[in-house]
């Protein structure tokens, strides 16, 4: 177990649940993935597919955070599960019956993955190019919009989670200043149609919101 697990530990010596350490966390990343300034100003689609996009994106730069800490390797598994919880219920709640959900949790996750493994790839890259491209295929931008905004956006938030203390990144103390401030100024000047790859949009739509199953006092509008 986790030295931070156990500061968590009730006197009796047990965890109820041991994702519950992370829920703070898992929280404040829903909180950043609804951030107005990523749909406002860095091209994002203000859209279901949009804002699923922006919740594995900055998921995938908290785990692969957590995965370079290896005695945070079972907190970063966790924390995967509880975003498959949150997404569980939220399909649910939208009608779709057992069997489905299954096999709907299965694609999310499948999504999830295929971001953790090229975001991984584009950090080790240290190539700006690289992020874009990632950005690009893998998140529901608007007509006529580029990656550019966003990438420059997504670098700062990677470097200010690399210099978080893990136990506060674990208690949820990301500061938004990275995310509630444009990270830069840029002139977006790129044609082309909005992302395609979301998952939401190949299956139809069927899901009907992004929120957590157990939201925050300060949950954004």
């Amino acid at each position: 177990m986790s030295r931070f697990v156990r500061l968590f530990r009730s006197k009796t010596g047990s965890v109820s649940d041991p994702r519950e350490v992370l829920r703070p966390l898992w929280h404040k990343i829903v909180e950043l993935s609804r951030n107005p300034v990523l749909y406002r100003y860095d091209g994002v689609a203000d859209t279901v597919e949009g804002r699923f996009d922006m919740i594995t994106v900055i998921l995938a730069v908290v785990v692969l955070r957590l995965e370079r800490d290896r005695v945070l390797a079972r907190e970063a598994a966790l924390l995967t599960e509880l975003f498959v919880e949150d997404m569980d219920g939220q399909l649910r709640e939208s009608g779709v019956g057992d069997v489905v959900v299954g096999k709907q949790i299965g694609k999310l996750v499948a999504v999830l993955g295929g971001r953790l493994g090229a975001l991984r790839e584009a950090r080790a890259s240290r190539d700006r190019a690289a992020l874009e491209a990632v950005l690009a295929r893998n998140v529901t931008l608007l007509e006529g919009r580029g990656p550019e905004a966003l990438a420059a956006r997504m670098q700062a938030f990677d470097d200010q989670v690399a210099a978080l203390d893990s136990k506060k990144l674990l208690e949820g103390g990301i500061s938004r200043t990275h995310t509630v401030r444009r990270a830069v100024a840029v002139q977006v000047t790129t044609t082309g149609k909005a992302g395609d790859h979301s998952v939401f949009a190949r299956q139809g739509r069927r899901w009907q919101g992004v929120q957590s199953t157990r939201r925050p006092r300060h949950w954004p509008a």
